[in-house]
């Protein structure tokens, strides 16, 4: 739930190189095929929530993802002319929304992602990663735990499709 920023730098063959793509999960927990639940989950998975599988320090792992538009982005033709931030962030998220009930969540939100990206445009690319809802509406559960966790910011579905996840993304 809290926005994670990882700043990658410029990278040509000469310099670095990624891991390969294949090293990458294919699948969200098989959602939505098999909903978020006990034992389908981050923390039964993996022992913990979060969970980070590439450590500071790490080669980061190539990928290619679709943007909201349609178009296909690659991580590696992204570095070719730009350091790459990515940013994680969810609709659902209490300090995505801007509720700022802990210090963790201290300028966490989208309108922080906004002044970041001016500040930055044209020198760095910024990716936002969207995924799964954190505390989606009953019956769906959250992916971190499996269980049902109803809040006030609890205000849509999961998205059960990828055009209903771009709907509420953009």
């Amino acid at each position: 739930e809290i926005i994670i920023l990882i700043l990658l730098s410029y990278c040509t063959l000469y310099l670095c190189s990624l891991r390969n793509s294949s090293e990458l999960t294919s699948h969200c927990y098989h959602f939505p095929g098999k909903d978020f639940g006990k034992p389908n989950n981050v923390k039964q998975t993996y022992g913990s929530s979060p969970y980070v599988l590439i450590k500071t320090g790490d080669t980061a792992i190539d990928f290619t993802l679709n943007t909201v538009e349609g178009k296909s982005v690659t991580l590696s033709e992204l570095l070719k002319k730009t350091p790459v931030i990515m940013i994680w962030g969810h609709y659902t998220c209490p300090a995505w929304q801007g509720y700022k009930s802990d210090t963790m969540f201290l300028q966490s939100s989208h309108d922080e992602e906004y002044k970041l990206v001016e500040l930055v445009k044209n020198k760095i690319t910024v990716l936002h990663m969207i995924g799964p809802e954190p505390h989606p509406i009953w019956p769906y559960a959250n992916f971190d735990s499996g269980s049902l966790k109803m809040n006030f910011w609890s205000t849509i579905q999961q998205p059960q499709t990828y055009e209903e996840r771009i709907a509420i993304s953009v």
